[in-house]
């Protein structure tokens, strides 16, 4: 069941789709919002968007330029053969999540509605979209991880059954 809907700005979804134009090979748009998936433009109710492209050359270049030009995080993942019949032949994708309306928000939406300290929580992450909810509640990064590798400082453990271990023996 749907709790809370994190939503883009409409102006950064076109924004995306605007530069991603500029590459040298046309993306595909896959765009996510509560109800639906759908390689249908819109702009509106986006809570993800992914940017399909049979190169995977490129996914590295394009995730770095919209990091660079957007409040986003953008990741890059090759993938196995889609299902859809429009993404035939597309190889990877740039997943894109607007910065701030990830795991970190989720969490702090539901503490208020539960009414629980944030103090009582303790996080675990391993992708650049970990990096607000281990930052915001003193969590861990997993030892080897990108979230690990792309911010030092971060306590680290080597894996969730070791925090566990490590809250068990306090």
């Amino acid at each position: 069941a749907l709790i809370k809907a994190f939503y883009f700005d409409p102006t950064v979804v076109a924004g995306i789709v605007e530069v991603s134009k500029n590459f040298s090979e046309m993306p595909v748009a896959y765009y996510y919002t509560p109800s639906s998936e759908d390689v249908e433009y819109t702009t509106k109710n986006v809570t993800k968007l992914r940017l399909w492209f049979k190169n995977t050359d490129l996914l590295a270049l394009v995730a770095a330029d919209i990091r660079k030009k957007f409040p986003v995080f953008a990741f890059i993942l090759e993938a196995g053969m889609p299902s859809h019949k429009a993404l035939a032949g597309r190889n990877g994708f740039v997943e894109i999540i607007p910065i701030g309306l990830g795991k970190s928000n989720a969490i702090k939406h539901l503490l208020q509605k539960v009414n629980m300290p944030f103090e009582n929580i303790v996080t675990i992450g391993d992708g650049f979209n970990d990096y607000e909810m281990v930052r915001d509640f003193d969590g861990f990064a997993i030892e080897g991880s990108e979230l690990a590798n792309a911010y030092e400082g971060l306590k680290t453990v080597s894996s969730v059954s070791s925090l566990v271990e490590l809250f068990n023996g306090l």
